[in-house]
């Protein structure tokens, strides 16, 4: 299990093989989430703008960017 120490400053580096495992690079941001049991999960809060291609559905007819 990968592990990592708190420097003086408060920081950690978190592990190469945690990275790679959710596709973690430089700048990214991670969100702590503190639940009840005690448990802090690691959650990546950036996403690649292409992952959200899709989401939003137009029911109507095409519409030319003039009209929009």
């Amino acid at each position: 299990m990968p592990s990592s120490v708190v420097s003086s400053k408060g920081q950690i580096v978190i592990p190469k093989e945690v990275r790679t495992r959710m596709h973690l690079n430089k700048g990214d941001r991670v969100e702590f989430l503190l639940e009840a049991d005690g448990v802090v999960r690691l959650r990546p809060m950036t996403r690649d703008i292409r992952s959200l291609r899709g989401i939003l559905k137009w029911e109507g007819p095409p519409v030319s960017l003039e009209d929009m």
